[in-house]
């Protein structure tokens, strides 16, 4: 039933209606059968509608964190914009497997998805992923993503070299 609710979200021109079925799907989603992996799923899914986004997002980032292997299958979907959409609710989620999974951005074949990623690792003050961020600053085709990646490592390095990092 996860896929009829993803569907009624993405069918009906009634914001409202759509906006019922996100919350149902969220609802079904906090389960922990396989109904709410695929409600979770389609949720994700439906990050590729743009009227949708904000609120999928939203709904993505409140779910447990048994839920982040569901979440984090967004990242394998063919649309850049999920996969993008996709980067932005794990790092929500402020949870260590979320922020791992998030690491797996960094190597998306588009530009925009990297340059997703390492702002959230970034903004997050992510630690795990340092030696991957110094080969994207180094070898990354995009020069946006390479700025990126620098200034990501630049901040970890500063805040490591100041003691009062800790309180901010």
């Amino acid at each position: 039933f996860p896929a009829g609710l993803q569907w009624i979200a993405a069918a009906d021109d009634d914001r409202g209606i759509a906006a019922v079925a996100v919350t149902a799907l969220q609802r079904v989603a906090q389960r922990d059968d396989e109904c709410g992996a695929e409600a979770a799923r389609a949720l994700a899914a439906l990050t590729a509608e743009p009227a949708l986004r904000e609120s999928t997002v939203a709904a993505l980032s409140q779910l447990p964190p048994r839920r982040v292997p569901d979440v984090a299958a967004g990242l394998r979907h063919p649309i850049a914009e999920v996969r993008r959409a996709t980067v932005e609710a794990l790092s929500r989620m402020k949870h260590p497997d979320a922020s791992r999974a998030l690491e797996l951005a960094l190597d998306d074949a588009v530009a925009d998805v990297r340059l997703a990623a390492v702002a959230e690792l970034k903004r997050l003050g992510a630690r795990g992923p340092q030696r991957k961020l110094m080969a994207l600053a180094r070898t990354d085709p995009d020069g946006e993503v390479r700025q990126a990646a620098m200034m990501a490592i630049a901040r970890r390095e500063h805040r490591g070299n100041d003691p009062s990092a800790a309180d901010r």
